[in-house]
């Protein structure tokens, strides 16, 4: 257990100081702060800068400092890894199942970490390759739900943004928010080509997912997301896995480290300066005359 006090600096200057109590390893604190305050002791001061602000999509939408001064710090005794302890915390009957529990977790997150950065690679990959311009109002309603997600990150550390915050966000915001637009677009006409669609019963199972997670009702969950406009998000981003889903097993992926694939294609950069840009012109070309 570990009492710090902490200074969150945004980056227009406005600051917020409060105090906060926590279990290092518990991922009750950001990755990066956590592990800079491992092996601290009381008195002990951390001085993190340009923090990122991430967005649900994973995106980033500003930077933060984050002054951190140890106040106390309690260590935790461990029991003992054995048949008892695994049983009290519901890991299994006995150690061995515990092992290989843990170990299947393990591996399906690794497994689930690398298909996600598998489908972000598709994306920017998409996002690439076409190039059009896209309805000023989609721009401004993507914009105004980057903003939303960008408040709540602040809150989270203790910062109110004002007017100027929200103001210098949304310019920086413009891009990313064009970029979604027009992979809204992209999805939907690779979707129509593929023959993809998004079944009611499909939105009723996602939406019954999200009941369950919020301990909830369907029923309450539906007349949120409707008097909200947010069923068409729901639809969206069952339709953009179907696609990312079609498109993974149009590849063949085969994993390699850099070393190995600079040795058999030659240097990565060299490829990428060599790239012709007809190809790219050639596919902007082809979306257009789509629309």
């Amino acid at each position: 257990m570990i009492k710090i006090k902490y200074k969150i600096t945004d980056e227009e200057g406005n600051s917020e100081e409060d105090e906060f109590e926590a279990v290092i390893g518990a991922n009750q604190l950001r990755k990066e702060i956590e592990d800079e305050l491992k092996g601290k002791k009381a008195g002990d001061k951390v001085h993190l800068e340009n923090v990122p602000l991430y967005n649900e999509k994973g995106e980033e939408i500003g930077k933060a400092t984050v002054d951190i001064e140890v106040l106390e710090v309690e260590k935790k005794i461990v029991s003992e890894f054995n048949d008892e302890f695994v049983k009290e915390i519901g890991l299994g009957e006995n150690v061995e199942e515990a092992k290989k529990k843990i170990r299947e977790d393990l591996e399906k997150q690794v497994k689930e970490a690398k298909e996600a950065e598998l489908e972000q690679k598709i994306l920017d990959k998409l996002a690439e390759q076409y190039d059009f311009d896209v309805p000023v109002s989609l721009v401004k309603a993507e914009i105004e739900a980057l903003l939303d997600n960008y408040i709540k990150q602040l809150q989270q550390f203790g910062i109110q943004p004002n007017e100027d915050m929200l103001r210098a966000a949304a310019q920086g915001l413009e891009q990313t928010a064009v970029k979604n637009v027009r992979l809204m677009f992209v999805i939907n006409k690779i979707a129509e080509k593929e023959g993809i669609e998004v079944s009611e019963e499909e939105i009723n199972k996602e939406l019954e997912d999200i009941a369950q997670q919020y301990q909830t009702s369907v029923e309450e969950i539906r007349r949120i997301f409707e008097e909200r406009g947010l069923i068409q998000n729901v639809r969206y981003v069952l339709l953009r896995k179907k696609v990312l889903d079609a498109l993974k097993n149009k590849i063949k992926i085969i994993e390699m480290t850099k070393e190995e694939y600079e040795e058999k294609y030659g240097k990565l950069e060299d490829q990428l300066q060599q790239q012709p840009q007809e190809e790219k012109s050639e596919s902007q070309e082809e979306v257009k005359n789509e629309q």
